[in-house]
């Protein structure tokens, strides 16, 4: 296992663990103690932390820790480009549903 696939395989528990938690602030789990997160601006930059830093680590894995044959061989290249859409599809669903569940809206006119 390359760096790159260590780092990414402990990232995603951790960020699986933190869009599930950022959900579960969304809609509030009162069987458990967590209420509906109401707080406007915790919601906000709940949100902007998700829409910001998963397309900042795809941009700094992609030019700083490919290695060796990741950087050469199209079919481990084509296997990131891969994974990378699969990972923008679950971050772009985690952002429109905390989005709603926060009931955040965009800018007004």
């Amino acid at each position: 296992m390359t760096l790159r696939q260590k780092i990414n395989w402990w990232l995603g528990i951790i960020s699986s663990i933190g869009g599930m938690a950022s959900i579960a602030l969304g809609f509030g789990i009162p069987k458990i103690g967590i209420p509906k997160l109401v707080d406007q601006d915790l919601a906000k930059a709940i949100v902007g932390f998700w829409i910001l830093i998963p397309p900042l680590y795809f941009w700094f894995e992609w030019t700083f820790l490919r290695r060796g044959a990741e950087l050469t061989d199209p079919s481990i290249t084509d296997g990131i480009k891969h994974s990378h859409d699969l990972a923008r599809n679950l971050w772009l669903a985690l952002v429109l549903v905390l989005i709603a569940f926060y009931g955040l809206k965009g800018p007004s006119q």
